[in-house]
């Protein structure tokens, strides 16, 4: 009894796989016949592409990362600084060792929005940087030797922000790193 029970059941299996492959070709034969090649028949849509570069006004002709602010400005991330791109013209935020609210000399490998849609940067062997819209500069994160709240290292990777807030770091040399703002503690 159990036997013909396990054998009926097989057998409606293979008829439902038989049917599902019947279907996928039913469905495969229909599109090729009619529906793809009416839709092969019209025009392929047009798109268009700009090329920026440095003669443009980019900062650096190398673009590790790119994102788009609250305020629809394109940030490019460079090899040597950052651009911001407003639909026209570059602005270039470069290195600048004289002043304390400038991002830091290296490249900047990664940007990141976070929940409250402020725009942060990551620059390879400097630290991490906040952007200050009201100030148009930058707030700096360094790692601090003697203060274990501090960052661990300025060997920066990358940055994202999980639900409650927190910054989540990753170094090159020094593992993980969580930051959180709101204490200014680094753990």
């Amino acid at each position: 009894m159990l036997t013909s029970i396990k054998i009926m059941k097989n057998c409606i299996v293979q008829k439902n796989i038989l049917r599902f492959w019947f279907s996928l070709i039913f469905i495969g034969f229909s599109l090729n016949s009619g529906i793809l090649y009416a839709n092969a028949k019209l025009p392929p849509k047009m798109i268009d592409f700009e090329n920026f570069t440095t003669k443009d006004g980019l900062s650096n002709p190398v673009v590790y990362d790119i994102v788009q602010d609250k305020n629809g400005f394109l940030w490019f991330a460079t090899g040597n600084g950052l651009s911001k791109y407003n639909g026209y013209d570059f602005k270039n935020y470069l290195p600048d060792d004289q002043n304390p609210n400038a991002i830091g000399k290296g490249p900047v490998i990664q940007l990141h929005i976070d929940r409250q849609k402020r725009f942060w940067v990551v620059v390879f062997g400097k630290g991490l940087f906040r952007y200050d819209e009201k100030n148009d500069n930058f707030v700096a994160y360094h790692h601090e030797p003697g203060n274990s709240n501090s960052l661990p290292s300025n060997s920066l990777y990358s940055i994202a922000e999980d639900s409650s807030g927190i910054f989540w770091i990753s170094t090159i040399d020094k593992g993980i790193t969580r930051f959180d703002e709101k204490k200014n503690v680094f753990f």
